[in-house]
């Protein structure tokens, strides 16, 4: 008893209204189309959205402290007593380090040398003289104040005992210059954030100054790079000890080609065995060096990127559906068999077969109809598939394909080939020991080997003659070199022959090769085609085959095969009359095989 179908155009009219409809088929066609989209894609978008992020949180993350420099300039600007009023100027740039926690000291430098500073966690101190203090880094700032805020190269301060990033802001303008606030961002902090976002984003992250020196990594270090002391100096990639970062600017790199990214630069490296892919971004206004934020994540974890990107889309999908109430589960319905179907479109047109499912019915009229037509599709295709492997065990595979492509005709052509005409030596005395069975399985095991050889050269083998192979090069495929093709066909097949043994038995066989004018296309009955060619060449390579007993030797070719295939390869046997033929035929044999 066949169940009652619902129809989908009904429950769309009875259940939603025009908002809903359009919501809907908004979220399937990103969903199917999303879907679509190759890992190339995704990979793209999910780097420039974190790219994207990393900037913004990093520049959220510094903002604030330029916000308070500005503040406290405007603020003394407008106030100039509390310049001079240390009691009140200590406690304004104690306020100041609250809501900066990346801030370790922030101090107030007048025209005058002196000097008023807070440090997070300790007393305020104030110098007298700031010109005799050691260092006087700031004495081209003081004598010429800046004319906005201004970002320094990063430093070890011996004062905060710590490597800092100053940050300087003049006060007043160029009618009433007061001084300078400094402000000493701590690299500690900024690598602290770095690994809350390494941590929250799934991959490893790095800020450099400049291209080579390291502001900050959450990646692996050695023991020796833990517990260096760099002092004055930031270290140098070569110097974390992590490999990732010493190798990034190799010359062995290579671009990302699948990237389609905006400010972001990117490329691959393998290192170690495992490739790993490099993305940053150039952040400008911190100091005249530009800063570089990047990351890099290795090719294992790529998988793990997808599949986490895959959810968030479902996710983001779910809340939406979410909102329209007993609508989500239907669609969540809708969604997973539109899913399933267009996985096993996919599958087909990737030409995986054996990976597609056939369709589950569905409740919904046109999805069950849909799913009915796929699997039928589906059975018809394999069927096919079937039927052109077992195509394949009777006609060559080349031959197959152009059968395929020519709807089971093949016109005659003309051209020039080489044939290849193999024989086995003394099989009627071995067939006469064997059982029929035994012969069979010899031959069947002897004929996919040579057959083997020959389609490695590009050959096709048009028939099987008792224990003799009939093989041609240059048709239907063109082959350029297809005369030193079927010679090096012929050595492998001796070679074979040579070092291998058939049911336990030795074989050994004849070659010959000719090249020449040939007619090849399907000839029989018309219910029942053979693919073969014909013509004067094809005699002759058989010819040559069966000259070889008399010869003593076990590879013969035509004058005209050695002519193409020249150099120093070949050697003259002798020459021999041809029937039909005036001119004599000079006989060819390879250097590399000796008579007998």
């Amino acid at each position: 008893m066949t169940s009652r179908k619902i129809a989908f155009s009904r429950l769309l009219m009875a259940g939603f209204g025009l908002t809903l409809l359009l919501g809907l088929g908004i979220s399937l066609y990103l969903g199917v189309s999303g879907a679509e989209k190759n890992t190339r894609s995704l990979l793209s978008r999910l780097v420039q959205n974190t790219m994207d992020t990393l900037v913004g949180e990093l520049r959220g993350q510094l903002e604030p402290v330029e916000g308070q420099l500005r503040y406290l300039a405007d603020y003394l600007a407008e106030q100039p007593h509390i310049q001079h009023d240390t009691k009140a100027l200590k406690y304004l740039l104690a306020g100041a380090l609250a809501p900066t926690p990346q801030v370790l000291g922030i101090g107030f430098f007048d025209l005058d040398r002196r000097m008023t500073y807070v440090e997070r966690g300790g007393e305020v101190g104030f110098a007298a003289l700031w010109q005799e203090r050691p260092g006087r880094r700031l004495d081209p700032y003081l004598k010429s104040l800046p004319t906005g805020l201004i970002w320094l190269q990063p430093t070890w301060s011996a004062r905060l005992g710590h490597q800092v990033v100053p940050v300087l802001m003049p006060v007043g303008g160029e009618a009433r210059p007061a001084g300078l606030l400094v402000a000493a961002i701590t690299i500690e902090a900024l690598s602290a954030f770095l690994q809350q976002l390494a941590t929250r984003e799934g991959l490893e992250l790095f800020l450099l100054y400049g291209r080579d020196a390291v502001l900050s990594q959450t990646g692996p270090v050695d023991d020796g790079a833990r517990t260096a002391s760099f002092g004055d100096a930031l270290p140098q990639l070569t110097e974390v000890g992590n490999p990732a970062l010493s190798h990034l600017w190799s010359a062995q790199s290579r671009p990302v080609d699948w990237l389609s990214l905006q400010d972001v630069k990117g490329h691959r490296l393998r290192i170690e065995g495992i490739t790993h892919f490099y993305f940053y971004r150039e952040l400008a206004g911190y100091a005249d060096v530009p800063w570089l934020l990047g990351g890099y994540l290795k090719q294992v974890a790529m998988p793990d990127e997808i599949r986490r990107l895959l959810m968030m889309a479902g996710a983001g999908l779910v809340l939406i559906l979410a909102g329209l109430g007993g609508v989500a589960w239907l669609s969540r319905r809708i969604g997973a068999s539109v899913t399933r179907i267009q996985a096993g479109f996919e599958a087909i047109g990737n030409g995986k077969l054996a990976q597609a499912r056939p369709l589950a019915a569905s409740r919904i009229r046109e999805l069950d109809r849909l799913a009915r037509a796929f699997n039928q599709m589906l059975k018809g295709l394999r069927e096919n598939e079937r039927v052109r492997r077992l195509l394949g065990q009777y006609v060559p595979a080349q031959v197959a394909r152009e059968l395929m492509q020519h709807e089971g005709t093949l016109a005659a052509k003309q051209t020039r080939a080489t044939i290849l005409f193999c024989d086995l030596e003394g099989f009627t005395a071995l067939s006469e020991q064997l059982e029929p069975a035994a012969i069979v399985t010899l031959l069947n095991g002897y004929f996919s080997a040579a057959v083997a050889a020959i389609e490695a050269e590009g050959g096709l083998v048009t028939q099987f003659q008792g224990d003799a192979i009939l093989a041609i090069f240059n048709v239907p495929q063109p082959l350029p070199d297809h005369a030193q093709r079927a010679l090096a066909a012929a050595l492998a097949i001796q070679r074979l022959t040579d070092e291998r043994l058939f049911e336990g038995h030795r074989l050994r066989c004849r070659v010959g090769i000719n090249t020449g004018e040939v007619v090849a296309g399907s000839v029989g009955a018309e219910d029942r085609l053979s693919y073969t060619v014909h013509g004067d060449a094809v005699n002759l390579a058989a010819r040559l085959e069966a000259l070889n007993k008399e010869w003593r030797t076990r590879i013969l070719l035509s004058e005209a095969s050695a002519q193409a295939i020249g150099g120093s390869v070949l050697r003259v046997v002798g020459e021999v009359a041809v029937r039909g033929r005036r001119q004599r035929e000079r006989l060819y044999t390879p250097v590399a095989l000796q008579p007998g």
